[in-house]
């Protein structure tokens, strides 16, 4: 199954950012693993505009996960 997801977070620094992924799985928990390795090396952007990129290597909370 694929699931295409929108991911809403924040830096450590308090910017709010989000990032698209699409994971594939067959179960609840290869779910879990996937979107948490798509998450680690999604393209991070900045919620409010201009949607500037996230530096690599910022550390990022995930508050919640939207389907699309």
């Amino acid at each position: 199954m694929r699931l295409n997801l929108r991911l809403h977070g924040h830096t450590a620094s308090g910017q709010k950012c989000q990032a698209d992924i699409s994971v594939y799985a067959s179960s609840q928990q290869k779910l879990m693993e996937e979107a948490d390795n798509a998450a680690r090396s999604a393209a991070w952007v900045a919620t409010d505009p201009p949607h500037d990129p996230i530096p690599e290597g910022s550390e990022i909370t995930v508050e919640h996960v939207e389907k699309l």
